[in-house]
């Protein structure tokens, strides 16, 4: 009987501790998430654009809090090379997706 209780105690404990885990976001999007996603989209801008290489080409970036995408095209493979380092710069611990098409 002792054991019955104790099996059904660990499977209510279980049961409440995968509940709480599945409604709970890894990283929820908060306004400070949101505003620290946009700094960090300013920044790389800004320094994208102070690059006298650069700054005349369309080079997109959109960050999430996870990663940071940066799309567009430029000339030659040391531009794309630039903007993925300037974005790495800026990361945060983000992860760089540079998908910029040299063309």
């Amino acid at each position: 009987m002792r054991q019955t209780f104790r099996l059904a105690g660990y499977t209510v404990a279980l049961g409440a501790l995968l509940f709480m885990g599945a409604t709970v976001p890894v990283r929820a999007q908060t306004p400070g998430n949101q505003m620290n996603d946009a700094t960090v989209t300013t920044k790389i801008k800004a320094e994208l654009l102070k690059d006298q290489s650069l700054k005349s080409f369309e080079i997109h970036v959109d960050t999430s809090p996870t990663i940071i995408h940066l799309t567009g095209t430029v000339p030659t493979a040391v531009n794309r090379a630039d903007a993925e380092r300037i974005a790495k710069g800026e990361a945060g611990g983000r992860t760089v997706k540079d998908d910029i098409v040299v063309h």
